[in-house]
């Protein structure tokens, strides 16, 4: 049962580095790529064979994304990469890095408390987490604003907040060398409220990880959960203190 409000549920990852061999898709489970057949471009002729497949592909695409979007969180995390893989990643002077590991995704609430988590391979992008989380947090709390950051434009991520009746805001990235389009200024200020979950992962491996994980598998990603809890007590903790002194500042 839902007893909190929230107003801004703040997500984000962090690569958790680990010291064990990444999972590598073995050759025989690679599906041999079938050359597709090029397709017309352009818009179709009426009762051709091309339309009906189009539609056809287009239908098919709309259930697929209707039945994700409705599906219990279990089930959309049950599909994600859990194994411990690698990613890539762009460090300050615009160079790819390589990173071998894990990553904590976290949805926090304006104090930084972790409302909603899962650990996944670090190879799981971002985008893919977002509603998953979300559908979690949306049975623990109302929340009424998702903020996250460029990594996280995805429309089903978007549809999947207009069907709950909620707002996104996802900060824009240049696409072709366009400019990003600018927030208006309500946006922007809400926006300020997603250093909270930076706050947390930053707390998160300064305070209860190593820099780099030596145990493996299910002990890895249980060490993790168990930093992320503590993380959150940490968190609560503080959240009581900043409200035991407001009270007394009222009573004062």
């Amino acid at each position: 049962e839902m007893n909190r409000t929230v107003g801004h549920l703040s997500i984000d990852s962090t690569t958790i580095q680990a010291r064990e061999k990444p999972f590598v898709r073995s050759k025989e489970a690679v599906i041999p790529v079938v050359p597709a057949v090029p397709k017309k471009k352009g818009p179709k002729k009426k009762g051709s064979p091309e339309e009906k497949a189009y539609l056809e592909e287009k239908a098919e695409a709309e259930r697929k994304k209707v039945e994700y979007l409705k599906e219990p969180f279990e089930k959309s995390l049950s599909d994600l990469e859990m194994r411990c893989s690698m990613t890539a990643k762009q460090n300050s002077k615009g160079k790819r890095q390589w990173f071998i590991g894990y990553k904590a995704h976290l949805a926090t609430d304006d104090f930084g408390v972790v409302i909603a988590f899962t650990v996944t391979g670090a190879c799981v992008h971002d985008c893919k987490v977002a509603v998953p989380l979300m559908k979690m947090a949306s049975q623990r709390t109302d929340f009424f604003y998702a903020l996250m950051d460029k990594g996280y434009l995805n429309p089903e991520i978007n549809a999947y907040a207009g069907m709950i009746g909620r707002r996104v805001i996802i900060d824009q990235r240049a696409r072709r060398g366009k400019a990003a389009l600018p927030m208006d200024k309500a946006d922007a200020n809400r926006y300020k409220a997603r250093s909270t979950v930076e706050r947390s992962n930053s707390e998160l491996k300064d305070g209860f990880l190593p820099d780099k994980i030596y145990r493996r598998g299910s002990h890895a990603r249980y060490d993790i959960e168990m930093a992320i809890l503590m993380t959150t007590m940490k968190k609560v903790w503080k959240m009581l203190l900043l409200e035991e002194e407001s009270k007394a500042k009222k009573a004062s």
